[in-house]
């Protein structure tokens, strides 16, 4: 029995739990070990390939990478840039700190986005081909954003240090 339906009624109850989840409290320190969670899943597939993992494990972590991460990134540049446009006494290093994490943020987009493609071809493939390739670019993807997030983690804890 494989007739089509008009709709998925499992996304539709998996949707309407995430959106009952995503309108709870957060934080960024919370945010961050969800992405770091991201990091450590891709890092599981990096070392298991070239045997491939599960479908929908590809699915999720394509739509994190092309979706969830940036959607985060843009909310933290946002309040990063009002917390440091409201106040005039400011370390300029905390400026230029903010500045180099949006900077990141556009870097990191960019080859999220290119890492999700890739998931996407070895996920669709049935021969899946340069698993090589796809490692390395894995394992640089989480290196470098495992790199950024302490350093946005630092930048932050400083930040709620001079607003008190």
């Amino acid at each position: 029995m494989d007739r089509k339906l008009p709709f998925s009624p499992l996304k539709q109850a998996m949707t309407a739990q995430m959106e009952a989840e995503a309108g709870s409290e957060s934080s960024f320190r919370a945010e961050h070990e969800l992405i770091r969670a991201v990091c450590d899943r891709l890092e599981a597939i990096a070392d298991a390939l070239p045997i491939a993992p599960q479908r929908e494990s590809l699915s999720e972590l394509i739509a994190l990478l092309q979706f969830g991460i940036p959607a985060h990134c843009r909310h933290e540049e946002a309040a990063l840039k009002e917390v440091l446009g409201n106040d005039a006494e400011d370390r300029e290093w905390l400026r230029q700190a903010a500045s180099l994490i949006i900077e990141e943020h556009h870097d990191n987009e960019t080859i999220m986005l290119e890492l999700a493609e890739a998931l996407e071809d070895y996920r669709d493939s049935q021969a899946p081909v340069r698993a090589d390739a796809l490692g390395y670019l894995i394992r640089h993807f989480f290196s470098q954003m495992r790199r950024h997030m302490a350093w946005e983690d630092q930048v932050i804890a400083e930040l709620r240090l001079t607003r008190r």
